[in-house]
């Protein structure tokens, strides 16, 4: 199959997430998938499409993959899906499919209904392609690379079982924000979309932010209202609800912002419903801490236009290009060609 007939297939997907979003087929299955998985929402299912169908036009999808090698002496790529965030498994079945391979879907069972959906309208835009695409729901077998993505502990598993095939094994990860004294409250607002979209499951959720001496942490309270609604969440709101009882039992210091608990930590990993936040006195010293902390790290946001981060509210708007863990699947696909 000749890239330019899979790239046209992704670019009519792209103007059908765009025009049929809200229509019958489309909303069944994100219903669907958020009967699967109690964590995800309507907005958010819809939020994670729209972002996707960010890049799938012509000529994103051309200047993307043409920066790479292309083979039809096509490898089985089997690719091991996380299901915290809606459809996160996308842009991995993209490359597979953009660098000549064929893409085996090994999926979570948290998120079991976007990729196949999604898959499905691909053939329909491209018949050919259906040769290309496969779903495995029992164990794998007969293929030629890997990509996983997972927890610390499951990474340990994909480790015993995959080393001795050609793979990208994705941990545990986590993203935080560097803000400013001059951080506008129009930022703070966009601040928390990065913390609470997909309610803060994702790696790319802000889990810690680093604030000059001094910056009045009323000002983050006013920016999360805007997801007062996740308290009406049973799972956000349980975890909510135990976060809070354990800091009160536990005489915890801690900011109650209505939805989400303020906690001074070092850490920059967060449970659900906390965000984390140290002081600093010099923005180089953090950076400095930022850069020993690279492997840890899938974004840092900040007000600050600096070569090493990223708007505040960007976060869930990844480019095309932004490979996971800073592993460029693209180059590891192509490596797999003869």
């Amino acid at each position: 199959m000749k890239k330019e007939k899979i790239i046209e297939a992704f670019a009519c997907l792209g103007q059908q997430i765009e025009n049929e979003i809200l229509t019958p087929r489309f909303q069944q299955a994100i219903k669907q998938a958020c009967k699967e998985n109690a964590w995800f929402s309507e907005d958010n299912v819809m939020y994670a499409l729209s972002a996707i169908g960010l890049w799938l036009n012509k000529q994103t999808l051309n200047n993307f993959s043409n920066r790479y090698r292309w083979s039809d002496k096509a490898k089985r790529v089997v690719v091991i899906t996380a299901g915290n965030i809606p459809a996160v498994g996308f842009s991995d079945m993209m490359c597979v499919l953009l660098s000549g391979h064929n893409f085996c879907g090994k999926l979570s069972h948290q998120d079991k209904v976007l990729l196949p959906f999604l898959a499905d309208l691909l053939v329909e835009n491209s018949p050919e392609i259906a040769n290309k695409i496969s779903f495995s729901y029992g164990k794998i077998s007969n293929f030629d690379a890997i990509i996983a993505t997972g927890s610390n502990n499951s990474s340990q598993y994909f480790e015993y079982y995959f080393s001795g095939y050609p793979h990208i094994l994705r941990k545990s990860r986590s993203s935080v924000a560097v803000l400013s004294q001059n951080v506008s409250n129009k930022q703070l607002n966009l601040l928390a979309d990065d913390v609470l979209l997909y309610m803060g499951l994702g790696c790319r959720n802000v889990a810690k932010i680093y604030l000059p001496i001094g910056f009045d942490l009323n000002r983050l309270t006013n920016g999360f209202d805007k997801y007062s609604c996740l308290l009406d969440h049973s799972k956000y709101r349980n975890n909510y609800d135990y976060r809070k009882a354990i800091f009160l039992m536990n005489n915890v210091a801690f900011t109650d912002c209505g939805v989400v608990l303020l906690q001074e930590s070092q850490s920059i990993y967060s449970p659900i419903a906390v965000l984390n936040y140290e002081f600093y006195d010099k923005i180089d010293d953090v950076f400095m801490q930022l850069q020993h902390d690279k492997d840890k790290l899938q974004c840092v946001v900040s007000d600050l236009q600096r070569l090493d981060t990223i708007p505040l509210g960007n976060a869930q708007q990844p480019s095309i290009d932004d490979f996971a863990d800073g592993v460029d699947t693209m180059e590891f696909l192509v490596s797999l060609l003869p």
